[in-house]
């Protein structure tokens, strides 16, 4: 049953719905023989000879894509240096690894500015750094910059590489 409100119509569908009541605005389905029914596979135009997949296969294609994914954070975890992604504004999007040492965030409301995060030390050079990195859109390296962390300073190397513009 279809009921429709004063300002509806169905016009260009009468072959679909028959009037119950006009006064009413209420219509019921026509039987009909229906169509055949397509079912387009999603994705691989152009590649007629990709088989769509069947449960077996689609499930082990989510538990190798799980698995990847799985692998590459714990080698990013493990043996990639610690990084923040920030926008435009520095405010941090994305952190990998322990930046503990470098960035602690502040007292109070939270605040995803990088800059305000920065530790004891650090803080001129990483301004510096984005600035430098968004102005020239190339890499820049700051070398032995002492970054104070529970109490004592630790000298490191400070890279700051721009990313191309992601999707929104």
């Amino acid at each position: 049953m279809l009921l429709l409100g004063s300002s509806e119509t169905i016009t260009g569908f009468e072959h679909l719905f028959e009037p119950m009541d006009h006064k009413q605005r209420l219509f019921r389905r026509r039987d009909m023989a229906l169509a055949p029914r397509f079912d387009f596979q999603h994705g691989n135009y152009g590649n007629a000879t990709t088989a769509p997949e069947n449960g077996s296969q689609e499930r082990q294609r989510k538990r190798e894509n799980s698995v990847s994914r799985q692998t590459e954070r714990y080698l990013l975890e493990q043996y990639a240096p610690s990084c923040v992604v920030v926008d435009s504004r520095f405010e941090a999007v994305y952190f990998v690894g322990d930046s503990g040492q470098y960035l602690q965030p502040p007292s109070g409301a939270p605040d995803n500015a990088i800059l305000n995060m920065a530790r004891h030390g650090l803080k001129n050079h990483l301004r510096q750094a984005l600035d430098d990195a968004a102005r020239t859109q190339q890499p820049v390296v700051r070398e032995d910059v002492h970054v104070r962390t529970n109490g004592e300073y630790k000298i490191i190397r400070l890279r700051v590489r721009p990313m191309p513009r992601l999707a929104q």
